[in-house]
């Protein structure tokens, strides 16, 4: 919730403030259905071979 607070925060106008944190999660919501990398699988990506 704090980086959304940080948001409204942010802006001086109220409504452009609301925009962007609506935007925001829209960005959020919509970023798996962007992903269009032909491998779903988690062991050819480098940085989860290092984590896992």
């Amino acid at each position: 919730m704090l980086p959304f607070y940080a948001i409204l925060r942010a802006i001086p106008i109220k409504e452009l403030g609301v925009v962007a944190m609506f935007a925001s999660l829209l960005i959020l919501l919509a970023m798996p259905l962007l992903d269009v990398g032909r491998v779903r699988g988690s062991e050819f990506r480098p940085l989860m071979r290092v984590a896992f």
